[in-house]
This record gives C-alpha cells, structure tokens and sequence, in this order.
C-alpha cells in the first residue's frame, strides 16, 4: 500500500467472570487492543451504502490495507489516526473483500473491510 496514514487495531474481550450470586468480579470483562497493520480509513459514499440498504446492513466506513486473511466478519476494530491517539472510526467488520492475488499496475494485493 502506497498511503497509510491510520492505524489498525483489533479490540479483544476479555470473558465476564460472575460469582456465585451472578454479580460481576472486578477487573473481568475488560477490552484490550492490539496493532494490526498500517491502513487509510475513509467515508462510506452514497454508491456503497445503497448497495448494502437492500440487506440491511450499515455501512459507515471502509478501509484498505495490504492484505490479510486473518480477519473476520463481527469482529471488532478501532482505527487510530498515525499519531496513535486520536480516534478515526470504530465498528465492527460487517464485510471484507481482498484482491484474487494477480498483481495490478505495480500494485499487490490489498484488503477493503467495511465498518
């Protein structure tokens, strides 16, 4: 990917852990982050949303980075703009797209998830 001005992060739950009443414990239940790659997050356009209106799904923003095959639709991830600590966009993984793997024009192979 030639521009990457934002950061990936993944967003991992830690399980609830209740006690013999049902209440929670302290310190369970906790969201941890962890870097995944560099990507560029933009605005969902109105060509995109319509296309995802007829199922039902919303779609606010999407993002591309060099691809990978780890992730999966539901999970949860926050984009951080490059200096780490400014919120871009957050939202979980509703649908993914990654090239066949022929490179186009010099470029590889890139992955778009859409939040």
């Amino acid at each position: 990917m030639y521009y990457a001005p934002h950061r990936l992060y993944i967003v991992y739950h830690s399980s609830l852990i209740e006690n013999e009443h049902g209440d929670p414990l302290p310190n369970t239940g906790t969201a941890s982050i962890s870097f995944l790659c560099d990507c560029f997050l933009h605005d969902a356009g109105t060509h995109i949303k319509n296309g995802y209106a007829g199922l039902a799904i919303s779609v606010k923003y999407y993002v591309n980075m060099d691809r990978r095959d780890d992730l999966e639709t539901g999970q949860e991830v926050k984009v951080y703009e490059a200096d780490g600590a400014t919120i871009r966009g957050k939202g979980k993984i509703v649908d993914i797209k990654t090239t066949n793997g022929m490179q186009y024009g010099g470029v590889g192979n890139y992955t778009t998830i859409y939040l």
